[in-house]
């Protein structure tokens, strides 16, 4: 589980949409991934992840995705 923060930043018709250029805003999620290593030094992760966002706004519900190539020291 995660608390996650963002500053949006609207542009054109979303900020006149919105009402706002930039707002702050806070919510809860989750994220679960894992890695494969191809040896003991070098991996490659995938993450996804969910957050709620309670707000007022258009975006309530962010889901995001990461795939990464990762060195180990």
């Amino acid at each position: 589980l995660v608390l996650t923060w963002n500053i949006r930043v609207f542009e054109e018709e979303r900020e006149a949409k919105e009402g706002e250029r930039n707002i702050m805003s806070f919510g809860i999620g989750g994220v679960i991934g894992g890695a494969y290593f191809f040896n003991p030094r070098w991996s490659l992760d995938l993450e996804l992840g969910y957050a709620n966002i309670p707000t007022d706004d258009i975006v309530e519900h962010e889901f995001t995705a990461a795939l990464s190539g990762v060195y180990h020291f």
